[in-house]
This record gives structure tokens, sequence and C-alpha cells, in this order.
């Protein structure tokens, strides 16, 4: 038997990519994160980075949620593989849930872009 059919038969494909459409949202925001930082330390105006790095992150939801979470159903659907999505819930919530942490990583990545240290 094919490694591959074995391991798509095991797990549930459609939560499997449902789940590492989080950890691309999280990764595009950690990286967008980084980014603003830099910037911000090479002397860049703070409050543009802070911005773009709100615009980055929430789009890294989209990004994820939409065009990645679907793109990788339709791939599947193309090699063969047809993936269960149930009732459908999960296609609303891929992108839904994908913007919201997106959006809620901004918080904590402005307080950290904002951060200052404690001079004695």
């Amino acid at each position: 038997m094919n490694f591959l059919a074995i391991s798509i038969s095991m797990v549930n494909m459609s939560d499997f990519i449902y789940y590492c459409t989080f950890f691309v949202t999280a990764a595009l925001a950690l990286g967008a994160l980084g980014l603003a930082h830099r910037a911000i330390r090479r002397g860049g105006n703070e409050k543009i980075y802070l911005n773009r790095f709100t615009v980055a992150s929430m789009l890294s939801g989209l990004v994820s949620g939409v065009f990645l979470y679907y793109g990788v159903l339709w791939l599947f659907d193309i090699l063969g593989y047809r993936v269960n999505v149930g009732h459908g819930e999960v296609l609303i919530a891929a992108p839904l849930f994908n913007f919201i942490l997106g959006a809620v990583l901004v918080i904590p990545g402005r307080m950290v872009l904002q951060w200052q240290p404690i001079r004695l």
C-alpha cells in the first residue's frame, strides 16, 4: 500500500488542512512582526510600521483562510483525494477564524513593537 494513501485515510484531511492554516496565519503574522520590528529599529517611522503590521497581520488571516484553505482542497480534489467537509460549516469557519486569529495577533504584536526597555 502507498504510504501517502495510508496517512491520508488515517487523518481527517479537512481538519488537518484547517489547523495548518492557523499555523500559516501565525507564521505570516510573526514574519510581519519581525519585518516591522527591524524597520522600526533601523529608524523608521513607528506609526507607519505599526499600521503596516496591522494590515499585514489581518491580510495573513484572509490569505490563509481563503486562498490557502480552498486552494489545498482544490488541489486534493484534482489529485483524486476527495476531502470530506461535512455539512460545509468549515468552509465558512476557515476564513472567518483565520481572519479573527490575524486580528487577535495584532494586539500582542503592537505591544511588542511599542515596547520600550526600562532604563534606570
